[in-house]
């Protein structure tokens, strides 16, 4: 430890040491270097250890330098996602290297490559340790998985990658290839395992696999699985029974509509399944909304083919109701609450009318925001069947922290192996952004992973230089003085302040 007192233009330092030196400095030529980003990447080092990464890694054979190339990865996508030639940028300008033991005497891009490829190689074995840390760390329950899909696009022809495919695109992005991802979450949110498939694969067509997963995790505890409507076919709900667990899952909005079920927040039991139908004044919000929207284009395109006809612009009474037949297949949501038809008066000219049935209309608005709910838990009350289902919304959340804040959309890797890499890479982000809010939500603080990491950007490490009037340089690596919410951040993830002062050699 270093004290000082002021003297005119110099300030002696005096140092504890053997000969009890004092040095006097030049206050005007003293100045910082090597500043360093260190909050986000000390908390994200703190929760590596707490999940016993290292030990993981090191158990499936990674070496200590391994190891530390797999931090700076996986750190490095949830902090600053970027290509790996970035994260070989951004790496050197943070503290991460000083936190890490031992540190890298260098990094390059391809060091980057090959330890993604070698994660994924070891992907079971690491998600079945991490999921087993994480339930003796937090203490989770894990008896309810929660299975869901999304995709995420390439830029670039991907021509290398068997996987990338056209298909339904949740980006919005028909124009691209994809892959398809489906993710296992238990009730807490926490990552149990993923699955990467080809991008034209149909939502039920990743279910088997998703099973074979989940029974060699699960294969001793009772488990309720919660899908939405993609996944809830009667074969899929078969293969549930047949493997031994339990289900929630919602209808298809076919479904949802059968009359036969009042409209309120019931039981019904049909058989060995319990019907519930559930109602959300949120989702009617925005049913009416989407409705709404349709309506008013179905009409303007009606009033637009209506004058068409009567203009005499369309005469053809066939290729008339070949337009009538294509305005119903374009608005098929809101179609049917129409009569629309073709009517001829007494001299033979035709005429496109329509009328609106104001009893579809007022069942519609019943069941605005309606969920039908099938589940073979007969011990649940409504309420706790509902409860469960919208879990499903932690992992539509998961999705959208990965695709947001972890770098997973869109991918730029051409080869298979490698965008299967790299998605883990964010997955394992992930694990770590879920701990961390886990961690503030006990404190309860409902801040974000970005919010924080964004508090914390200014909590940084620099090297103080001072110029001695002996013609000596002296230089301490110290930490910046914290601010009390960046240490409030601190004490509500149960990690001490970071503290650093060391004279270098000058």
């Amino acid at each position: 430890m270093l004290s000082a007192y002021a003297t005119s233009s110099c300030v002696n330092l005096r140092e504890p040491s053997p000969g009890d030196q004092t040095k006097q400095i030049y206050v005007e030529e003293s100045a910082t270097e090597q500043i360093r980003e260190l909050g986000p990447e000390y908390v994200a080092h703190a929760f590596w250890q707490q999940l016993h990464l290292d030990r993981i890694l090191k158990g499936v054979g990674f070496s200590a330098k391994q190891c530390r190339l797999a931090e700076v990865q996986v750190i490095g996508r949830l902090v600053a996602p970027r290509s790996d030639l970035g994260t070989v940028s951004w790496f050197g300008r943070t503290a991460l290297n000083e936190l890490m033991q031992p540190s890298l005497q260098s990094l390059t891009e391809d060091q980057l490559y090959r330890i993604s490829d070698r994660l994924y190689r070891n992907r079971s074995d690491i998600e079945a340790q991490l999921a087993d840390r994480e339930r003796e760390l937090f203490g989770l329950a894990e008896t309810i998985v929660l299975y869901d899909l999304t995709s995420t696009y390439f830029e670039g022809l991907a021509a290398a990658n068997p996987l990338a495919r056209h298909g339904h695109s949740r980006d919005h992005r028909g124009d691209c290839k994809q892959v398809v991802v489906g993710m296992v979450l238990d009730e807490d949110g926490f990552p149990k395992a993923h699955e990467v498939f080809s991008g034209n694969t149909r939502d039920s067509q990743t279910f088997t696999d998703m099973l074979d997963r989940l029974k060699a995790r699960e294969a001793n505890r009772q488990v309720t699985v919660v899908v939405d409507r993609g996944l809830s076919s009667d074969e899929n709900l078969a293969l549930l029974r047949q493997r031994g667990y339990h289900y929630i899952v919602t209808t298809r909005q076919s479904q949802r509509s059968d009359g036969t079920v009042s409209v309120a927040a019931q039981l019904r039991r049909v058989g060995d399944e319990v019907l519930v139908l559930c109602h959300s004044q949120r989702r009617a919000a925005k049913d009416r909304a989407i409705r709404d929207r349709f309506t008013t284009r179905f009409e303007e395109d009606a009033a637009r083919l209506a004058r068409r006809v009567a203009g005499g612009r369309l005469k053809n009474p066939e290729k008339i109701n070949q337009a009538i037949g294509r305005l119903k297949e374009r608005y098929p949501r809101v179609a049917r609450h129409y009569e629309l038809q073709l009517r001829t008066d007494a001299t033979g000219k035709p005429a496109v009318e329509w009328d609106r049935h104001k009893q579809t209309d007022a069942a519609t608005d019943e069941l605005d925001g309606t969920y039908l709910i099938r589940t073979d838990r007969s011990d649940l009350s409504q309420q706790e069947i509902w409860k469960l289902y919208v879990m499903l919304s932690r992992v539509e959340r998961s999705f959208r922290y990965l695709k947001s804040d972890l770098g997973l959309r869109p991918v730029f890797h051409q080869k298979g192996p490698r965008v299967e890499g790299h998605i883990f890479i964010s997955v394992l982000a992930y694990h770590l952004l879920h701990a961390i809010q886990r961690r503030l939500t006990e404190h309860s603080d409902q801040r974000t992973w970005p919010t924080i990491r964004d508090l914390l950007f200014t909590h940084q490490m620099a090297t103080i230089v001072h110029r001695c009037t002996d013609e000596t340089v002296m230089r301490l690596r110290v930490c910046s003085t914290v601010e009390a919410y960046q240490a409030e951040i601190y004490q509500r993830l149960g990690l001490p302040v970071p503290e650093l002062k060391r004279r270098l050699q000058t």
